[in-house]
């Protein structure tokens, strides 16, 4: 048995949430990002409209610009693989599909390495599955978002809170985590925003 493992043990602590936009099966608005990739999609979008129109009944009411910033939309594109021209509807994800692809490679290799410590892992996207709540260890991405903007630091605040809520006495241990090159500069944000001042916070 590993030191970790003995660690684990004697603390009790059996499982460990995940929580990263990467286990989301849908995209959001927000993850599409420039201004470029809407611009090529609305030009080549008039021969498929009827086509938008039936998997978004809204579309001929909306503007482009509505459109763009919809959930629902962006929702309704991409579950709407072999109803809209690949030619269409492919480059509008290209950039999220890359950026998915790459988290996922650290998300399985940090998978792999607590199931070595013989944990079990709950996967959370941006809500987090009700078995989440109440499990001692949080790994926390500190932009729940494809495009690493300041709003998504307050939506991986938002997916902690209730695992935080009515343990502030015995709060679990969070390991805040990012690809990204701030997370040494947004991490007392992150700290503070959540309520873990004092407690088991590691980045």
């Amino acid at each position: 048995m590993t030191v970790l493992k003995e660690l684990l043990e004697s603390s009790g602590i059996k499982s460990a949430v995940v929580i990263d936009d990467a286990y989301d099966k849908v995209p959001k608005a927000s993850d599409l990002d420039g201004q470029e990739i809407w611009s090529t999609f609305w030009a080549d979008a008039n021969p498929s409209e009827a086509a938008l129109a039936e998997i978004f009944p809204a579309y001929p009411d909306m503007q482009p610009e509505q459109l763009q910033l919809s959930d629902q939309f962006v929702a309704a594109v991409w579950g709407a693989e072999g109803k809209l021209p690949a030619a269409l509807r492919d480059p509008l994800f290209q950039g999220y599909r890359q950026a998915i692809a790459t988290d996922r490679k650290y998300l399985d290799d940090l998978e792999a390495r607590l199931k070595a410590a013989g944990l079990d892992v709950i996967q959370s996207g941006r809500v987090p599955p009700q078995e989440a709540i109440g499990v001692p260890l949080v790994f926390v991405d500190l932009f729940l978002g494809a495009t690493q903007q300041e709003g998504d630091i307050d939506l991986s605040l938002a997916a902690l809170a209730p695992m935080l809520q009515g343990h502030e006495k015995e709060p679990p241990c969070v390991v805040l985590m990012s690809r990204s090159e701030l997370l040494g500069d947004k991490k007392e944000r992150f700290r503070d925003g959540a309520g873990l001042l004092g407690a088991l916070f590691r980045a």
